[in-house]
């Protein structure tokens, strides 16, 4: 079950960050907020950003993508309102770093070692804010990213 949530979370993510808006919706639409960390100790700032939530299953996925490509994701379930997540909980909680250069992808999935505070969450602005970070391991579990000091501002989210 978590791998599969695991790879529809990828999947959804690389989607909503390939349709990402373009500049015109954001300022007809407003903006859709900002992601921002530090990986392996260098400053991080998303050029991108997108966030979906299932109300139904409380599934809340959230990811932005820098200008030279990297990117971050978050994946959260059992989210109804504001907390503090961590990848040792029993539902799902997953931060993965994206290079830029490759395919390849760290990822918090097999470690647990994942924090999310959702500090705002609001339903009927569709927002949401809080701060995270997470240790992510490669496929091989041969190098690892740490993501610190990561924080989302009124990142706006669609339903799905």
């Amino acid at each position: 079950m978590k791998v599969k949530l695991l790879l529809l979370h990828s999947l959804l993510l690389c989607c909503l960050l390939l349709n990402a808006c373009s500049e015109d919706d954001h300022e007809e639409n407003g903006p859709a907020g900002t992601i921002t960390a530090q990986i392996n100790g260098q400053d991080w700032k998303a050029v991108r950003v997108s966030a979906a939530y299932n109300e139904a299953y409380q599934d809340l996925l959230l990811g932005g993508e820098s200008a030279s490509g990297e990117g971050i994701s978050l994946a959260i379930d059992n989210v109804t309102g504001t907390g503090t997540f961590t990848g040792n909980s029993s539902g799902i909680v997953v931060g993965t770093y994206l290079s830029g250069n490759s395919n390849e992808q760290w990822s918090s999935f097999l470690n647990g070692d994942c924090l999310i505070n959702v500090t705002k969450f609001d339903k009927s602005s569709r927002t949401i804010s809080g701060t995270f970070e997470f240790v992510g391991e490669n496929d091989s579990q041969t190098s690892i990213k740490t993501i610190t000091g990561g924080k989302f501002t009124d990142v706006r989210f669609e339903p799905f």
